[in-house]
């Protein structure tokens, strides 16, 4: 395993704080010191300062991070999210055109969404395997948002992809027991679904007294 590349894709990466960021940034950082090879396919964006682009190509602590073009419109609307997710999603599968070798395992983050859709036949096609890594599911947070309509042709037939592209994956990772039964419901196979919850620094994020804790006392 540790001779097989490991290429991440996310939207966001280090120095970007924001939550996915920090969960894979941590990771990532983590398994260069157990000596895997890891690469990082992100966007050039911070979550806080949009406007504010990062290098084209940098190694970080031996991670190996490959930013690439987007749309930066912003997330005022749902239109130029949507615009900046579909440019930084077909940027995210040529540049895996151009990275992905053979035995290459390709983990996929839910951001930008319905990636593994779109970058399966493509991973496939250059002999990489592919793991989703679900911090959400789409398209059901769309409805939930009332992006798209449950009942729409639309809907159904993204849904019917992403269970497509979830069972053809190696590995479906989810972060928590009703994710894990939401899958099975679905029809995903339970030999394709493993449950790693999320964490945090445990050396920096720890539990205090109600006396000693400042934010309680502030908070009133």
């Amino acid at each position: 395993m540790k001779n097989t590349r490991l290429i991440f894709v996310h939207s966001l990466f280090y120095p970007d704080y924001s939550a996915g960021s920090q969960m894979l940034s941590d990771l990532c950082f983590f398994l260069v010191e157990k000596d895997f090879d890891i690469s990082v396919v992100t966007s050039k964006k911070m979550y806080e300062k949009n406007h504010e682009l990062l290098p084209v190509y940098e190694e970080v602590k031996d991670v190996k991070i490959y930013r690439i073009w987007s749309s930066n419109l912003g997330r005022q609307s749902y239109l130029r999210r949507i615009s900046d997710y579909l440019t930084l999603e077909l940027s995210i599968v040529f540049k895996l055109l151009k990275l992905v070798k053979k035995g290459d395992i390709v983990i996929l983050l839910t951001d930008p969404p319905l990636l593994n859709v779109i970058a399966l036949p493509f991973v496939k096609f250059k002999g990489g395997k592919i793991v989703n890594w679900l911090q959400d599911i789409f398209p059901e947070i769309a409805v939930e948002a009332n992006i798209i309509k449950k009942e729409s042709l639309a809907n159904k037939i993204i849904t019917k992809l992403r269970n497509i592209a979830l069972n053809k994956a190696e590995i479906n990772i989810v972060v928590g027991r009703l994710m894990l039964k939401y899958l099975t419901n679905i029809g995903v196979e339970t030999n394709k679904i493993v449950r790693i919850p999320n964490w945090s620094d445990g050396s920096m994020i720890k539990p205090l007294s109600n006396k000693d804790n400042k934010i309680k006392k502030n908070w009133d």
